[in-house]
Formats: C-alpha cells, sequence, structure tokens
C-alpha cells in the first residue's frame, strides 16, 4: 500500500480514491466507473478487475511516471505492478508513456481545459 493513501486514510477517515468516487457518483456518473475510481488501488485485492479498472489503475500510475519532469510535485510514487497487469498490457509500465505519441498534445489540451 501507497503511504501517502494510507495517511490519507489515517488522517481523513478517506482516501482520494474514496473521495472521487463519491463525487462522480453525486455528478450521476455511470456506476461501473464510480466503482472503477473506487478501486483503482485495489487490484491487488481483486481476483478479476473489469478492463475499466485496470485502465483506471494504469492511467493513475502512468500519470506518476510522466510527472518525472517536475520532481519537486511529485506526491505519489508507483505502485507495485500487479504481474498479470504487466502481462495484460504487453510491456513495463515504465515503457507505456513511449508508446503514447501524442501524450504531449493531449496534456496540453488537458491543462487548457482545466483553466477554463
Amino acid at each position: 500500500a501507497c503511504p501517502l493513501h494510507e495517511a490519507e486514510q489515517r488522517i481523513l477517515g478517506f482516501n482520494h480514491a474514496e473521495m472521487s468516487a463519491i463525487l462522480v457518483e453525486r455528478w450521476k456518473f455511470p456506476q461501473h466507473l464510480v466503482e472503477s475510481i473506487r478501486n483503482h488501488h485495489s487490484l491487488e485485492q481483486m481476483s478479476d478487475p473489469s478492463l475499466l479498472e485496470r485502465v483506471v489503475f494504469v492511467a493513475n500510475q502512468v500519470s506518476k511516471l510522466i510527472d518525472h519532469d517536475e520532481p519537486e510535485n511529485k506526491i505519489s510514487r508507483v505502485e507495485t505492478i500487479p504481474g498479470y497487469i504487466e502481462q495484460w498490457l504487453g510491456i513495463p509500465i515504465e515503457e507505456v508513456p513511449g508508446t503514447l505519441d501524442d501524450l504531449p498534445s493531449e496534456l496540453e489540451k488537458a491543462k487548457a481545459y482545466l483553466d477554463l
């Protein structure tokens, strides 16, 4: 388990995954997305996570990998990747950002959207 997530749970009584799930549930997002967000740090405890749960987990970990340009802003580390996730991906998770050719332009679009 990630020390940051444990601290969130201990101090606040919930972690960011739970709070995010509560928010998207109130915003009437589909239940399968709510559960994928809620469970994105619990894959190692799941026997057969859904495709969406796997994708949310991988996206979360990849976001931590691409955060290397600004190490002073890095607050969370890449979690241990379950073997079945890397098998499912077909490559080590560290190689995933290199397969995303349009990632810089997509990140710029996301940043522009968040600035609205």
